[in-house]
């Protein structure tokens, strides 16, 4: 009788063991792959992440913006960086790719966007401080994946 009583109260919580693959940094449900073994054009590097289930960072917040920032600058690459912002289907307009949506946080350098020369996609620029900057697609940069953190899930009863 007490086993049954101690079964009724008993919680069945379920926990995730959340990871990201190896070589690449966690943070909050992000696993993000900073690439500075190759440079490649902006759609190459897009292909890339898809490769490994990921695409192009998107930047939602201040807090991610401020995440990758000071990781680049720990880094010490002092380069730019891909990231999966672009203009291409219609100027002005800046979207993320994949997921077509447009982009609600921004964090541009001063006096960017400018198209300077037919500039569609956007990068972390170390010349402003990992800032956003737009350029050209076809230039060869680093860049960063991101893909959401797998999880297996396991039962603990207590």
């Amino acid at each position: 009788m007490n086993f049954f009583l101690l079964l009724i109260f008993c919680e069945v919580v379920s926990i995730y063991a959340a990871q990201c693959p190896s070589g690449w940094v966690q943070e909050a449900s992000s696993c993000y792959l900073f690439v500075t073994s190759s440079r490649e054009h902006w759609t190459t590097s897009s292909f890339h992440c898809s490769l490994h289930g990921a695409s192009l960072v998107e930047i939602d917040s201040a807090k991610e913006n401020d995440f990758l920032r000071k990781h680049l600058t720990d880094l010490g690459v002092h380069t730019d960086f891909w990231i999966g912002l672009t203009d291409d289907s219609l100027e002005g307009q800046w979207e993320w790719l994949p997921s077509a949506e447009t982009s609600g946080f921004t964090d541009w350098a001063p006096g960017q966007p400018d198209n300077g020369h037919n500039e569609d996609c956007a990068v972390l620029s170390h010349h402003s401080d990992y800032h956003w900057n737009d350029d050209q697609c076809d230039n060869s940069h680093y860049f960063i994946c991101e893909k959401e953190v797998s999880g297996d899930s396991m039962i603990v009863i207590g």
